[in-house]
């Protein structure tokens, strides 16, 4: 398990975070001549996210670039020296971070740039923000064989199908040296996709001749068979973790259109989530950890820290989004703060808060009862912590004598988030019926109990939800 530390306190996004340098060096003779006939030389680095969230630290093993130019078809390009040298004209460009020691690596980011142009010359540095491949995104690997060692012969291969539709349909030990994995041979070839927790994957058969030369063996990147299958057993092998394989000599009368085997795709391996929380003598603290986006509750047993006052706990949690919240009480008073916690198959995500007595909120005045005996309840607010979306409402007073007795919270320039995205939370419990505006009244019954109280607000841009969370207080 690699151990990342990201230090950082509000909001939500499924990015990694890592910047690599955009700044361009001068071209070599080499260079400018490919520039001078219709080439450009790009860099891209991998965007950081304004919005804050506890994530991994972006450290991975190996990166793929690979390049869609417009009207054309998808090649991946390796760097040199940090710069790719690509033909003038108009690009995306898709990034996928992997970790791991050997091949096969494990997928564990990924993302796509807008669109980008290059033209002649030195090129700006194209961004691309990267999103945890998340609960049930997987890779597959395929690894083929041809034990006479000229390719599967006269059309032979394999048709691949991802919830009835075609994604690849000539995928086989190519019959040109060069178009194998690895090169400079027609002995074996490895091909890989990605898929989806849910999927349903499915194999056919393209009929070609000297079929019992053919073999493979189909398994997810991250779970290889065991034992391998290699050249050596081909004919024999019999072990664990194979989706989907066939034997040597057991392919010689299989037809085409023939279905070779399928599966369902399961649910990614987990990462891990260490968190500890600190807090002044005295005081008690509540901590909740819900999966999003269903917000299910996941159960915790957090322990003392040796030293101080806290709490501190260690678990292993499936790859996805998650939402921290902490309340810490003490005497009365108050603070709260949600967390967004992104988890990333085999890396650690570590969070650490210390809250101290001047976090806690301290009210400034206690207001007079009025009416039946009830009392005129008082909502007071903490002080609110900077994050996105940001939350702007009117002038809010902590105790003024009985007034504001309510206050609107509304999302600013909501028109930037995905449709019907926003939604509200008092405490741990949702709010129904509500948009870019919510208001808070101590006449509502579900939260005017005497003491401390939080609203969180959450939001989807682009299809990665972010949060803000507010502390407020309620007194007679």
């Amino acid at each position: 398990m690699k151990t990342m530390k990201h230090g950082i306190t509000f909001g939500i996004a499924l990015v990694c975070v890592m910047l690599f340098s955009a700044c361009m060096e001068p071209l070599s003779p080499v260079e400018a001549n490919l520039t001078e006939n219709g080439y450009g030389r790009i860099s891209v680095h991998i965007e950081g996210e304004e919005a804050r969230t506890a994530l991994p630290s972006a450290i991975f093993d190996k990166y793929v670039y690979t390049f869609t130019k417009t009207g054309g078809t998808a090649a991946v390009v390796t760097p040199v020296n940090g710069y790719f040298t690509l033909e003038v004209g108009s690009y995306t460009v898709e990034v996928q971070a992997y970790i791991g020691t050997a091949e096969p690596y494990t997928l564990v980011a990924s993302g796509v740039s807008s669109q980008f142009t290059v033209s002649s010359g030195s090129n700006t540095a194209v961004g691309v923000r990267l999103s945890g491949a998340g609960a049930g995104n997987r890779t597959v690997t395929i690894d083929m064989y041809d034990s006479y060692g000229d390719g599967w012969d006269n059309g032979g291969a394999l048709r691949i199908n991802v919830n009835g539709v075609d994604i690849a349909t000539n995928v086989k030990v190519q019959n040109i040296d060069a178009n194998n994995t690895p090169g400079g041979q027609r002995n074996t070839n490895t091909y890989t996709f990605n898929v989806a927790s849910g999927d349903v994957v499915q194999l056919y058969w393209v009929a070609g001749s000297y079929q019992e030369e053919n073999s493979f063996i189909v398994y997810y990147a991250d779970t290889p068979p065991s034992p391998a299958f290699t050249a050596s057993n081909n004919d024999s092998w019999n072990g664990s973790n194979a989706l989907v394989y066939k034997l040597r000599n057991t392919m010689t009368s299989i037809a085409g259109g023939t279905l070779l085997g399928s599966f369902t795709v399961g649910n990614a391996g987990q990462g891990e989530f260490s968190y500890t929380i600190t807090y002044p003598a005295n005081a008690t603290t509540e901590i909740t950890l819900q999966k999003w986006p269903g917000m299910n509750s996941i159960a915790l047993s957090p322990v003392n820290i040796p030293q101080g006052n806290g709490k501190t706990q260690t678990l292993q949690l499936a790859a996805g989004s998650y939402m921290l919240t902490v309340l810490v009480s003490k005497n009365g008073l108050c603070a709260g703060i949600s967390e967004a916690v992104h988890i990333y198959q085999s890396l650690s995500t570590i969070y650490t808060k210390d809250f101290i007595d001047s976090d806690l909120f301290l009210p400034q005045g206690t207001g007079t009862g009025t009416g039946t005996g009830t009392g005129t309840l008082i909502i007071t607010f903490a002080q609110i912590a900077d994050a996105a979306p940001s939350i702007t409402g009117p002038t809010l007073y902590r105790a003024s004598k009985g007034s504001p007795t309510s206050v609107t919270l509304t999302v600013d320039n909501p028109g930037q988030y995905d449709s019907n995205s926003i939604s509200w939370r008092v405490d741990n419990t949702a709010v129904t019926g509500t948009g870019p505006s919510f208001t808070l009244s101590a006449g509502n019954a579900a939260y005017n109990f005497i003491g401390g109280h939080f609203v969180t607000v959450s939001v989807k841009k682009g299809g990665a939800p972010y949060n803000k969370t507010v502390s407020f207080k309620v007194e007679y």
